[in-house]
């Protein structure tokens, strides 16, 4: 995370880096070259959401140079290629609603499908993350809410089933929600999860939201997809729930194998393993993935903004990044 602050360091201060829109709060990421040995899975994937139709966050390809001694910069500095991009927050790419009133009954909430939320800064370790679970296919509610993570398989179907992924309420902050809050979000995603498996998903999702966003994902062949990075939000009370913005492709393309090995990759995932068996939904997938193929993303845009993310980059700050260059 990058926080720009004003000259006394006491006041956040919010910069257009880049011409993106003025805000203070940022992430410079370092791609994880194990998986993304290209450097640019996340920039072309957030174009290729731009393409679709897709929220996602404004990024800019740089290079990093980290003066550790005080004197002048110079190429032994050189930290490698990162990213500079957006921080996904409330009222950021396209994720707009009003801050829920305490008492839950009017503006909107914003949860994540993720590991658990950071401890905030300053709290002890054992501060309770605030978390859930819905009751997926079979109905039966099996996780109590706040459950500490682990890293052990999951036998129930709550959702997420994945075994180390958690709804985690991010608008209003789990560390700051109050209790009316909370049940109001819980109530929502509870009903959502009964009707999706009860083939009545229409009433409670927006379904080109979702269709744009897997739509991403699927193409990409993200290994993370559904289960983790992934946000649903919900802009009032009269409101159907959203997916995005898109998020996290470092393990993604061909490190995953075959572009074809797949046509729905990840559907088994969550309540994606009930929609994409809805015909409505696979014509909405389709209808969205066809009209960005005849029109914004047609194999010469695709091409183009590969080739437009690799201009630039040198052997010396790719090797900075941990990889070969040839």
């Amino acid at each position: 995370s990058v926080e720009f602050w004003n000259e006394n360091e006491d006041t956040d201060r919010a910069l257009t880096p880049f011409g993106m829109d003025e805000e203070s709060d940022w992430v410079l990421y370092a791609p994880y070259s194990t998986y993304d040995q290209s450097l640019i899975h996340n920039p072309v994937s957030f174009g290729i959401a731009k393409m679709i139709g897709a929220l996602y966050p404004e990024s800019k390809i740089v290079v990093v140079f980290q003066n550790t001694d005080g004197g002048k910069v110079t190429s032994s500095d050189l930290e490698g290629v990162y990213i500079f991009m957006e921080k996904i927050e409330r009222n950021r790419m396209g994720m707009d609603f009003k801050k829920m009133d305490n008492t839950g009954t009017t503006g909107g909430w914003w949860i994540n499908v993720d590991r658990l939320s950071s401890i905030p800064v300053g709290q002890p370790s054992t501060t309770l993350q605030p978390n859930f679970h819905a009751a997926g296919p079979n109905g039966i509610l099996e996780i109590l809410d706040d459950q500490n993570g682990d890293s052990s398989p999951q036998s129930e179907d709550d959702i997420s089933a994945f075994y180390h992924s958690f709804l985690n309420f991010a608008s209003p902050s789990g560390f700051e929600i109050q209790s009316a809050q909370r049940s109001q979000i819980q109530t929502d995603v509870r009903a959502m999860d009964s009707a999706i498996w009860a083939n009545n998903y229409k009433d409670h999702i927006d379904p080109e939201s979702w269709a744009r966003h897997y739509a991403v994902n699927n193409f990409a062949r993200n290994q993370d997809s559904i289960v983790l990075s992934t946000h649903l939000y919900r802009e009032s009370s009269s409101a159907k729930i959203k997916m995005g913005p898109v998020w996290d492709f470092d393990r993604a393309y061909t490190w995953r194998g075959s572009a074809t090995s797949s046509p729905l990759d990840n559907s088994n995932r969550d309540w994606h393993q009930q929609i994409t068996q809805e015909v409505d939904f696979l014509q909405t997938l389709q209808d969205v993935w066809q009209e960005a193929r005849r029109t914004s993303a047609t194999n010469s845009d695709l091409q183009t903004l590969v080739d437009d993310s690799a201009t630039g980059l040198r052997s010396d700050q790719i090797t900075a990044s941990g990889l070969s260059f040839s």
